[in-house]
C-alpha cells in the first residue's frame, strides 16, 4: 500500500459547506505533527438527514509517511 498520499475524510454541518468548494486548501491536524497541506477533493452531495452532517474529503501528502492511514484528526479551512 502506498501512504505517501492520504484522503482526510470529516463530516461537517451544512451550514460550514455554504463557502467550501473542491480545489480548496485546507491544513489536515493529526496529533503533535505540524499541519498538513491538503485540498478538498469531494464533498458528497447528499446530507444525512438525521445529524444535518456532509461528508467531505481532503487530500494531503505524506511522503515521509509521518503520519498512519486511519488515524483520527481535525481539518482547518485556510483563507
Amino acid at each position: 500500500m502506498d501512504t505517501s498520499r492520504c484522503v482526510f475524510v470529516c463530516n461537517l454541518p451544512n451550514a460550514v459547506l455554504a463557502e467550501l468548494k473542491q480545489g480548496d486548501p485546507v491544513e489536515v491536524i493529526i496529533g503533535e505533527e505540524a499541519p498538513f497541506q491538503g485540498t478538498i477533493v469531494f464533498i458528497s452531495p447528499v446530507m444525512d438527514p438525521s445529524s444535518s452532517l456532509v461528508e467531505v474529503k481532503a487530500m494531503f501528502e505524506n511522503g515521509q509517511n509521518r503520519v498512519r492511514p486511519g488515524a483520527a484528526g481535525q481539518i482547518r479551512f485556510v483563507d
